[in-house]
């Protein structure tokens, strides 16, 4: 899995907002040495939308639907519990080891 995050103060110092980085996901997914990417996007009241892809081999489906959201096997979503990104990368990272 390879993954990143934006912080709205990330945001804020490039003069951006949440819509202008939508197309990060796929920049993210082009990293051969993963099958799935991750990128967490933090929203106003500190949490994190978290966009994720599979290659095929990990059911992101199933990961976002156990974490509170949805999506299909190969792309899909959910908010996070908190704003603490390690924290919300690891409960990825233990879902798709439960997937």
């Amino acid at each position: 899995m390879v993954w990143t995050w934006v912080t709205t103060q990330d945001l804020e110092r490039a003069r951006v907002g949440l819509e202008d980085i939508e197309a990060l996901i796929d920049l993210v997914r082009t990293a051969d040495v993963a099958d799935v990417a991750v990128v967490l996007k933090q929203q106003s009241d500190g949490r994190y939308r978290v966009s994720m892809r599979s290659k095929g081999a990990s059911d992101v489906g199933a990961v976002a639907t156990r974490l509170g959201g949805g999506g299909h096997a190969l792309a899909a979503g959910f908010t996070s519990a908190d704003g603490d990104p390690r924290a919300t990368i690891e409960e990825i990272v233990g879902a798709l080891r439960g997937a």
